[in-house]
């Protein structure tokens, strides 16, 4: 490469360096002017609140200048840089290299211009050979000083300063509120009112036919005296309990609705109350199945859980219910939730040995356990049966004993048994069972020893031992009281 195609190069390089320069100064520029012209737009609407048309006119005027200055300051110089725009010609870039090198003066621009003479000559050749090996050691892209594109940051720090203290003092909605007109500019938006409601309540959820207690707070630079509430084409006044304070009693509430708050000519936007659909039943039957030796018959009881049964007695719960998912039944021990055999029936069934009290409740998506009804089931036990037995012996006899006597039970006697024993051996008992009736009140009559083998000279103790028909703790038995028979020899029978 010769002395002129170097300082050719070196002329390029300064040009790349040039357009670099003018492409950051382009982007803090439009950094700086585009923010600014945004926040000054959006000040526009915040203040004087355009109709749609003035809208539309400062979205595109904001849309127009916008895309002018990327164009301008950006979007050329990259042109520029990349080539496929012509950028400064060589001569202009001689010009801006000789203000900075005072010894490049006139020599770059004189070189330059003999190379663009047609003739060719050696004293030409030979005075451009001379003037580029003068110029070699002098750098032209020292002709661009990037640092002096600090002036322009401050310019760029201005918006962002202004915008950073509308966020920190709590203004961001002057330009949220303002942006979303702007960009909406077909959309017709009211001037704000000088003042404005607020639901004080956590959430407008009711349950079933409750009360509801609304309260209302109105923040703003003017309060009214007084605000309505509309519901269900009515219109009501809110009772005022301070300075920007109401309330509204809903009593028995039963279905959803809307409603709105109205004040000097200000309306509010629409609320909803959503009511809680309540599990609650509807009726409540039990059926009792008493146990088979019982004898009594099975009985049904509407609407109440409370009975006085007997042990071993299987009840069964059916529950109507409406708007209910799931029914349970709690009692101390247990936790167990009734079978849904269709949309709004339900049902439980469970045998009961002891007495106990129990809770029936209804559950759905929204309320658990909601409606708990309280219930006892009382037991009464199986007694032990009773017996009288009287007799004519007391402990010696001379002949057959009779005995007569009385059984007794709640429900029913199912055996009656007479044990004796050699009272020298009482643990061999010998045992007859004697036919009665089974009753729960029976007389019997016994003469010892019918269709009993026993052994003459030996004296015997005997009682009568009666059995219930428990079937569910098992048949209880009662004893008489203990006699003495002695069999006599026949020789002391004939003595």
């Amino acid at each position: 490469m010769n002395n002129l195609e170097n300082i050719q190069v070196k002329l390029q390089k300064f040009i790349r360096k040039f357009y670099i320069n003018e492409l950051i100064k382009g982007v803090l520029l439009f950094f700086a002017i585009g923010l600014l012209y945004f926040i000054f737009t959006l000040l526009i609407e915040h203040f004087l609140w355009l109709k749609p048309v003035a809208r539309t006119l400062l979205f595109w005027l904001f849309v127009i200048v916008e895309c002018s200055l990327l164009i301008f300051y950006i979007l050329i110089p990259i042109f520029k840089i990349s080539g496929f725009k012509n950028g400064i010609s060589d001569f202009e870039a001689s010009e801006i290299i000789g203000k900075y090198f005072s010894e490049v003066s006139d020599k770059l621009l004189n070189m330059l211009q003999l190379r663009k003479i047609e003739q060719n000559s050696e004293l030409i050749e030979a005075s451009i050979e001379q003037k580029s090996k003068e110029l070699q050691g002098i750098p032209f892209v020292r002709a661009i000083d990037f640092t002096k594109n600090k002036k322009y940051i401050k310019y760029a720090i201005i918006p962002v300063f202004v915008w950073l203290l509308i966020y920190i003092t709590g203004n961001n909605t002057i330009f949220n509120d303002s942006f979303s007109r702007v960009v909406n500019y077909n959309t017709q938006y009211e001037h704000p009112a000088p003042f404005s409601f607020k639901i004080i309540n956590d959430n407008l959820n009711v349950i079933e036919g409750e009360s509801f207690l609304l309260k209302i707070e109105v923040i703003g630079n003017s309060i009214p005296n007084d605000a309505k509430i509309n519901f269900l084409d009515e219109n009501y006044y809110l009772e005022k309990k301070g300075l920007g304070l109401f309330e509204y009693n809903f009593s028995n509430l039963n279905s959803p609705f809307k409603f709105y708050i109205e004040a000097n000519s200000v309306r509010s936007k629409d609320y909803q109350i959503n009511v809680i659909a309540t599990p609650v039943i509807t009726n409540l039957k039990m059926i009792l199945k008493y146990p088979e030796y019982t004898g009594k018959k099975n009985e049904v009881i509407q609407n109440t859980g409370n009975a006085i049964i007997p042990a071993g007695t299987k009840v069964f719960w059916h529950i109507e219910a409406d708007k209910t998912s799931s029914i349970n039944f709690k009692s101390i021990n247990e936790v167990v939730n009734f079978t849904q055999n269709s949309k709004n029936l339900f049902s439980y069934s469970k045998q009961i040995n002891e007495s106990i009290n129990y809770k029936i409740a209804t559950s759905n998506a929204n309320l658990k356990n909601y409606e708990s009804l309280n219930f006892d089931l009382e037991v009464i036990r199986d007694e032990f049966p009773k017996i009288i037995v009287k007799s004519n012996i007391d402990s010696i006899t001379r002949g057959p004993a009779h005995f007569i006597g009385q059984l007794s039970d709640d429900y029913s006697v199912n055996k009656l048994q007479l044990v004796y024993y050699n009272k020298n051996t009482p643990n061999q008992f010998k045992k007859h069972l004697i036919d009665i009736l089974k009753s729960s009140f029976i007389d019997f009559y016994y003469v010892f020893p019918t269709n009993i083998e026993i052994e003459e000279g030996v004296e015997y103790e005997l009682f009568f031992e009666v059995f219930d028909n428990d079937v569910v703790n098992g048949s209880k038995s009662t004893k008489s009281k203990t006699f003495s028979y002695y069999a006599k020899t026949k020789d002391e029978l004939n003595n």
